[in-house]
């Protein structure tokens, strides 16, 4: 398949091969934050995490069982895209920038998950279940799918762009809520911390991906209808995937309730924020039900980069582990 080139009103410097001047500062803003956020696996404390899942109930194990087999193989499927499609399809120096330290960040994220499903699962063929869920989870193959689909499809860049929104900034975010509520109980700690991190990473390439959308030209945008049908099938995906997982409520006195139908408010609170920084007025009726994700928004990105997430650092290489 021959790469498209996204219909963008180009600018002479977009094509150019030195870092400056920069021509497109927004998407330039974007990837300084980006690099300055960037982490690597190794500063992922894991030494209580077994011990608090295993602690867990069986409803809750499911829970971590399905969001770290959707995390696990999702990344690397978002790469896919990335590198088979978007970065051929948008010829800007700031976009290439931004792409390949994307990919850079998937790729952390995916070893990440896969280090935390091999610590949390003894059983081999459990983890060797969890660590193939794309294929044997149903709606997280269904997930995945859609992904694939996304990366293969004929539709206009408009419409991928779009979808990989979704992904990104609805699909993901769901998941992420769910993996706060643990944290917010003071459970696996190695994972909340990654959350912190990966939730922060997800949200800039939402923002960069919004940022792209709205330098389309607006004869190649898509209708607010089409907008709203690829949302509603993004919602209904992420809907069947959240009660699969979830399939009981959930209850802690510190943390509140977690359940599908919470969950599902959240994905279409998300989706309302989205919509209005493509420029149209939301369209569910959903608030945000879970008060410890409120600076973890997209409404609230401002104040989300300029504080401090968690306390980490980059390894010296001439520390040992204990010293680290």
């Amino acid at each position: 398949m021959a790469p498209l080139v996204a219909p963008i009103a180009y600018i002479p410097g977009d094509s150019r091969s030195t870092a400056f001047p920069i021509g497109r500062p927004a998407l330039f803003e974007l990837y300084d934050k980006m690099f300055n956020c960037f982490w690597s696996p190794s500063v992922i404390r894991l030494e209580d995490d077994a011990r608090h899942y295993d602690a867990l109930t069986p409803a809750e194990q499911r829970t971590i069982d399905y969001t770290l087999g959707f995390f696990a193989n999702s990344d690397s499927l978002v790469n896919d895209n990335l590198v088979g499609r978007f970065m051929a399809e948008v010829p800007i120096f700031e976009a290439g920038l931004f792409y390949r330290l994307q990919c850079s960040d998937e790729d952390v994220h995916a070893i990440t998950y896969s280090k935390l499903i091999d610590k949390y699962i003894a059983n081999p063929v459990r983890r060797e279940r969890i660590f193939a869920a794309a294929m044997r989870l149903p709606s997280v193959k269904r997930i995945a799918d859609f992904i694939r689909a996304t990366t293969a499809s004929n539709a206009s860049f408009a419409e991928r762009l779009l979808r990989m929104i979704c992904v990104e900034g609805v699909l993901f975010p769901q998941t992420f809520a769910e993996i706060f509520w643990f944290g917010k109980r003071g459970l696996l700690p190695g994972l909340a911390q990654s959350n912190q991190l990966i939730s922060r990473d997800e949200t800039l390439h939402t923002l960069f991906a919004i940022e792209l959308y709205n330098m389309i030209n607006e004869d190649a945008k898509l209708s607010k209808e089409r907008v709203l049908e690829i949302f509603a099938e993004a919602i209904e995906i992420g809907n069947q995937f959240i009660r699969d997982k979830c399939p009981e409520p959930l209850f802690d006195a510190i943390a509140g309730p977690l359940n599908a139908d919470l969950l599902l408010e959240y994905g279409k609170h998300q989706v309302n924020i989205i919509l209005e920084k493509l420029g149209h007025a939301p369209h569910y009726d959903a608030h945000n039900p879970f008060p410890f994700m409120e600076m973890q928004m997209m409404a609230n990105h401002g104040s989300f980069f300029e504080r401090k997430i968690t306390d980490y650092r980059q390894p010296d290489p001439d520390m040992d582990d204990s010293e680290f």
